[in-house]
């Protein structure tokens, strides 16, 4: 089973690389949804904070926190799934390296027993031959967990987005016309 992007033969050592250039890239998209989540909270709370802080907002302004929440929730929201499609795209790649280095590991096990059938003295029982793999390969339980996380976090975010867009609508307004008293 060789990787079109280690090559025909790959060694143990590259397909170690392979497994942590693909953790690193796991953890990085991790990192930048996270950012991207935090700086979307910390924009919100100015928002709010801006909000509360006025004694009341003409209702001809109020469409300016409405805007700029809609248009920050928007982008966040865009910016998270594409992380989340890409993480979901990473983990899978990470799974396919899994039976490549359980196949080098048995190939390297199977030379080593050549080698102790002819020197017995080297024997090691840490490497016996038809062991299981060490590595867990990819099972559909495995993916499908990792979607509903992936979609329940959406979600979330969904539903606090909609909850910050009601709390911008429901802004006080100052009415600009004048009452007349009976």
């Amino acid at each position: 089973m060789a990787d079109q992007r280690l090559g025909p033969n790959p060694s143990f050592k590259d397909v170690k690389e392979a497994i942590d250039k693909q953790r690193d890239l796991i953890s990085n998209t991790i990192n930048w949804t996270l950012n991207y989540t935090n700086l979307y909270f910390v924009f919100q709370g100015m928002v709010f904070s801006s909000i509360m802080s006025s004694k009341k907002i003409s209702c001809k302004l109020k469409w300016i926190p409405i805007t700029l929440s809609l248009l920050v929730s928007i982008y966040n929201f865009l910016a998270v799934c594409v992380n989340m499609k890409m993480l979901l795209k990473f983990y899978e790649e990470l799974e396919d390296y899994w039976p490549m280095l359980d196949d080098l590991r048995n190939s390297l096990a199977n030379a080593q027993g050549q080698e102790l059938q002819e020197n017995p003295a080297n024997a090691n029982p840490a490497n016996a031959q038809g062991q299981e793999p060490r590595y867990a390969h990819r099972t559909p339980h495995r993916t499908f967990r990792r979607q509903v996380v992936c979609f329940s976090t959406l979600l979330l975010l969904l539903a606090i987005t909609a909850i910050m867009l009601w709390g911008c609508f429901q802004v006080e307004c100052v009415s600009t016309a004048v009452v007349t008293e009976n």
